[in-house]
């Protein structure tokens, strides 16, 4: 077997230390999922794991910003989240959650919503090119 892949912790211990540390992969969703996008505040930690896994495993991975479980529902939303990881300064990985300014359901369009989130995401990666790093995406974008 090349790799044992691990995901969310899903193992005991005395399984863990059955398993060469040169062959194990840790995959973890770190995403804290809300129920509404206008719930996301904050940017919060995401994972430490670039800092902390070495001599544990082989790898690491996570699910980024969608998480592990697939929720086929919803309507149209109320607000617009664009949920974007970036380096921060002292803690590691941190989640940053950018709302629209319009929350309300029966305030703007989808598509005003997306744009004011994503507005808000560039600006943001713009004014913090060390923490969010370089990105021909945000390089190109015509928000700005």
């Amino acid at each position: 077997m090349k790799f044992h892949v691990i995901v969310n912790d899903k193992i005991t211990a005395s399984q863990l230390a059955k398993l060469p540390k040169s062959k194990r992969v840790f995959i973890r969703d770190n995403f804290n999922k809300l129920s509404r996008n206008a719930d996301y505040g904050a940017p919060e930690l995401f994972s430490d794991k670039h800092k902390t896994y070495t001599g544990s495993g082989m790898g690491f991975g996570d699910f980024t910003v969608v998480g592990d479980v697939f929720q086929d529902s919803g309507s149209t939303p109320a607000a617009v989240a664009s949920h974007a990881v970036f380096k921060h300064p002292t803690t590691g990985d941190a989640g940053s959650n950018i709302v629209s300014d319009d929350i309300e359901k029966d305030v703007g369009d989808v598509v005003s919503k997306f744009l004011q989130s994503s507005r808000k995401l560039v600006a943001a990666a713009k004014k913090r090119p060390a923490e969010f790093g370089w990105n021909l995406a945000s390089k190109l974008s015509p928000l700005t």
